[in-house]
């Protein structure tokens, strides 16, 4: 299923996996899995093969997919990336909302699927990561945890922060 939403007048593109093993009469737990920057979401559920872990616990797996704005002069201009607050491409440039974004699909899941509200897990890939962890700061009272790989806490505003599990992972050529 693909789902479509607008915040301040862009349009998001959302790819939702509800994987084989998802009980739609109980509440499952929800896999937010982020893409890295001049990645797609396509090219990222294919990296991971998340979708056999969700299969084997009944998760719901959402690949989200950042922005590329063609000819917007930003640096990296044209490649998908997510605001994860120093970082990446047009996402960045233009200041976009993602973490609203983010938030809102959130909301919108949690209306339209059974999910368990906590078990809501966020990941991700570099620019990805990034992200994951901006949301564990500004989104902590939605999500349970964050596990990713090669990025950075890239945002410091911590005010609505309540501790959540967070693990991060970097190998020696990252």
């Amino acid at each position: 299923m693909i789902l479509d939403d607008t915040i301040e007048k862009i349009t998001f593109k959302n790819s939702v996996i509800t994987n084989e093993n998802v009980n739609l009469s109980s509440k499952s737990p929800v896999i937010f899995e982020l893409h890295g920057w001049s990645a797609s979401s396509f090219e990222m559920r294919n990296y991971t093969s998340i979708t056999s872990l969700a299969d084997e616990v009944g998760a719901i797996v959402i690949h989200p997919e950042g922005l590329a704005i063609p000819n917007s002069g930003a640096f990296g201009e044209n490649q998908e990336s997510w605001n994860s607050g120093v970082c990446c491409g047009d996402a960045k440039a233009l200041d976009i909302n993602d973490s609203g974004f983010l938030i809102k699909l959130i909301n919108k899941i949690t209306e339209e699927y059974p999910v368990d509200e906590n078990r809501i897990y966020f990941t991700g890939w570099s620019n990805g990561c990034q992200m994951s962890q901006r949301m564990a700061l500004e989104a902590s009272h939605l999500i349970a945890a964050v596990a990713c790989t090669s990025g950075y806490l890239g945002f410091t505003d911590d005010s609505q922060y309540s501790p959540i599990p967070i693990m991060e992972m970097h190998g020696v050529l990252d």
